[in-house]
């Protein structure tokens, strides 16, 4: 319907969009849901999206040398998580990596599967299974590198000791996640309510997905 509806002028095919985007956002949000509650260590911020990627830390994409890594994208940072298993069974996701968004930008190879993430301090190659995946993480990650932005922005209009308290913030979400994977505790429950799902955002309304995690 969506793909020849507006070359037929059919009616009301605004609503048909919108119950379609319902219908493919709840499930994925649901499937969200189950991979965080795995999340040994999470960071205090909201989860945008999550998947398993290949990865290579570096600039240059090795065939053969990738790594499986199940890959959260924050409202602040993107975590690379290892898969912790028992025996052939998944146990639960910790912490590997932490790329601050605040100084980070994104660069797509249009040929194929692969992106790649940087900052000031390192960069990692990317490769998902399908051109449609790539282009999606591709497109979250700009909008959450361009929400951090805007956000830095918002905070250098006040006060200098209110902008050094937003920067303190932003950075103190990214420590807590170093700082749970140094310590390598023993997996914690994660308290996670109807509620923490987040249908708007303040901000962007790229931020719709947003689920908190509570510890």
């Amino acid at each position: 319907i969506l793909k020849f509806g507006k070359s037929c002028n059919l009616q009301n095919l605004d609503q048909v969009e919108e119950a379609y985007n319902v219908m493919i956002e709840v499930p994925r949000k649901a499937n969200n849901l189950m991979h965080l509650e795995m999340f040994e260590d999470p960071p205090d911020d909201k989860l945008v999206h999550q998947d398993s990627l290949s990865v290579i830390n570096g600039s240059a994409w090795i065939q053969g040398q990738g790594k499986q890594r199940q890959v959260f994208l924050f409202k602040h940072c993107l975590v690379l998580a290892k898969h912790e298993m028992e025996g052939k069974k998944l146990k639960s996701y910790s912490t590997k990596n932490v790329i601050d968004l605040a100084n980070a930008s994104v660069l797509v190879e249009e040929e194929t599967c692969r992106f790649s993430v940087s900052n000031n301090s390192t960069k990692f190659c990317f490769c998902a299974d399908s051109q449609s995946k790539k282009a999606e993480w591709a497109r979250f990650v700009k909008q959450g590198i361009e929400y951090c932005s805007k956000d830095k922005d918002r905070g250098s209009l006040g006060s200098n000791n209110s902008n050094e308290e937003n920067k303190k913030g932003i950075n103190q979400k990214i420590r807590s996640s170093l700082r749970f994977h140094k310590r390598r505790k023993s997996l914690t429950k994660i308290s996670l309510k109807e509620d923490d799902i987040i249908k708007e955002s303040e901000q962007s309304d790229w931020a719709q997905p947003y689920i908190t995690s509570n510890r």
